[in-house]
């Protein structure tokens, strides 16, 4: 927290004006975690993929976990893959389930704080990234 006076600055110095009241007190903006990076899909099966990131700085956050997203391509619906669901704490991985065969796939992730004001944006989204077939 800070507080701050002011006051008129004159030549001669004696003459200048004398300090005002302290101002209240005041705090900065808290700054928010920075968004997550090098988002990937990694060992492709035909209903899984490995999802990993690296979480961005957390800066005044303090972390609670991790939110996961997919879409399949052609869509811009995203959503919460089975696997990738309530991940607590500093959580850098997770295995996306029940996906569909020979689907190509994107990732996004966002740190969440304990003050939701607080969590980052959104990756981008991470490569392509395909299930293999049946």
């Amino acid at each position: 927290f800070y507080q701050f006076q002011v006051r008129a600055l004159c030549d001669p110095v004696e003459a200048s004006g004398a300090w005002s009241a302290p101002t209240a007190l005041v705090a900065t903006l808290a700054l928010k975690a920075a968004r997550p990076t090098m988002v990937e899909g990694l060992l492709p099966s035909s209903s899984t993929i490995l999802v990993q990131w690296t979480t961005g700085a957390l800066n005044d956050c303090e972390i609670v976990g991790s939110a996961v997203q997919m879409r399949a391509a052609g869509s811009v619906q995203w959503s919460v893959p089975d696997g990738c669901e309530d991940l607590l704490g500093t959580a850098y991985m997770c295995t996306a389930r029940d996906l569909s065969t020979s689907t190509t796939y994107y990732f996004r992730v966002r740190t969440l704080c304990n003050n939701a004001q607080l969590n980052s944006e959104f990756s981008s989204e991470s490569p392509a990234v395909a299930t293999t077939g049946a």
